[in-house]
């Protein structure tokens, strides 16, 4: 048997709210020469997708973690961190082999992580039946904290239709009201993603000219021709990062970039810039982000170019 603590729920909990804030108190009663008691560890998995469509995600997730724990010299609150990375892969059935060896064989404390929404799904039933807390990182499912609502389930994410509603709603305000072509890949991640979109723009007063639903790893060429065909106002684009680049490049080849504008929340495009050519970044295709409160181009990462209108009129 390992000589680790336990850890329950309720103070892991405590540790996760108080972070690096907590500080060990010495006790009046002890000798002045005892030796300092060892701090315990906890084992912390983090599972997060190391290749496949998300993988850019995943480095962004697993980035953070490292800088957290940098900045907090390796402890979570009093416990020594003992990290055990694991890959989330392609699959939901990936995801839960990863978590299943995390808990049986590993046996982590706490697992943090999971960026694919069908992933997160799949694994909370793992992590309730072991009395175990999963703090959801990346995923943006709503059902993660709405129907699979649990005491052990955590989240720091943000939620699809939370990012992609105020969109709907800006873009309503504008001329793109009158027709907005949404081009979205086809997991759950994306159709939770456009229905909070869709249902804001329209409700806000805007129509939906179209919507393709695009297979991971899809050549662009097919989407771009139903776009030119149905002359939207705009585009609004929910794509996985690889995905979003071809397309972002696809785009503006085409030459859509200068008379239909590019719409995303941050999950969407606003990731696509990675693995995408600098002369292709967002910067060069006109764009509004949820993320921003101006309607203005978004420069892709370390350009320092200044953002310039794009061509949306209210």
């Amino acid at each position: 048997m390992s000589d680790r603590p336990t850890i329950s729920r309720r103070r892991m909990l405590g540790l996760l709210a108080a972070g690096s804030a907590l500080t060990a108190c010495g006790s009046a009663a002890a000798p002045a020469l005892a030796p300092p008691t060892p701090a315990p560890h906890a084992k912390i998995g983090v599972v997060y997708p190391q290749s496949g469509p998300n993988a850019a995600f995943g480095n962004d997730l697993k980035r953070g973690w490292d800088l957290w724990l940098q900045q907090n010299q390796g402890m979570l609150g009093q416990y020594v961190a003992d990290v055990v990375p694991a890959d989330e892969g392609t699959t939901p059935q990936a995801a839960t082999a990863a978590v299943q060896k995390l808990l049986q064989t590993d046996k982590v404390d706490i697992v943090i992580g999971l960026v694919d929404d069908a992933a997160a799904l799949a694994v909370i039933p793992l992590m309730v039946a072991a009395r175990k807390l999963l703090l959801v990182a990346g995923s943006g499912a709503a059902d993660v904290t709405k129907k699979a609502r649990n005491a052990y389930i955590w989240r720091t994410s943000y939620s699809n239709p939370q990012l992609a509603a105020p969109l709907g709603t800006q873009l309503a305000q504008t001329d793109a009201r009158g027709g907005v072509y949404i081009v979205a890949s086809t997991d759950v991640q994306a159709t939770a993603t456009i229905a909070g979109f869709q249902v804001a723009f329209e409700s806000a007063g805007g129509r939906v000219a179209g919507t393709a639903r695009v297979a991971p790893g899809a050549a662009p060429a097919r989407t771009i021709t139903l776009i030119q065909r149905a002359r939207p106002k705009a585009t609004y684009l929910a794509l996985a990062p690889a995905d979003a680049a071809a397309f972002i490049k696809a785009y503006a080849q085409a030459g859509l970039a200068t008379t239909i504008p590019l719409a995303s929340c941050p999950n969407g495009v606003g990731h696509g810039n990675f693995g995408c050519p600098r002369r292709y970044a967002l910067r060069s295709v006109p764009h509004v982000s949820a993320a921003r409160t101006s309607m203005t181009t978004s420069p892709g990462p370390g350009v320092g170019s200044p953002t310039s209108r794009i061509p949306f009129r209210r």
